[in-house]
């Protein structure tokens, strides 16, 4: 079983959210010791950990920007399809699903986080975001 976990960008800063709590009612701001410090007023974006890592041993979540290959590389999105993770290619006939991605992925084409949605959208020509 893997390991549920998240991080959050917050849209208005552009920034990533280091020290955050989910709750019921949404995210919850806190100190380095988790100590709680009021709800975030801004919007924020949860991104999941997919429980893989690239062959760095990086942790690989929702949104973010993979490659594999030295020449020519080939450079994805990362997102939740139906029912496991997929690899979102910026020219892909959109009447077909995305490609999941599998630990053999990772093992065997050497899969490497490049970016990210949210601060390197430029990586990825083509799509409009993570999410349509």
């Amino acid at each position: 079983m893997r390991e549920i976990k998240f991080r959050a960008w917050d849209k208005t800063k552009k920034e990533w959210i280091k020290d955050f709590l989910l709750s019921p009612t949404g995210i919850v701001k806190c100190d380095k010791n988790l100590k709680y410090e009021g709800v975030f007023e801004t919007i924020i974006i949860l991104c999941q950990y997919t429980g893989l890592k690239d062959k760095n041993g990086k942790e690989v979540y929702e949104g973010d920007i993979c490659g594999y290959g030295d020449a020519d590389p080939s450079i994805f999105l990362v997102i939740w399809q139906f029912n496991g993770w997929a690899k979102k290619y910026p020219k892909w006939d959109k009447s077909l699903p995305y490609p999941l991605i599998d630990k053999c992925d990772l093992e065997d084409i050497g899969i490497e986080i490049i970016g990210n949605i949210y601060e390197n959208p430029e990586l990825l020509k083509g799509l409009k975001n993570g999410r349509d």
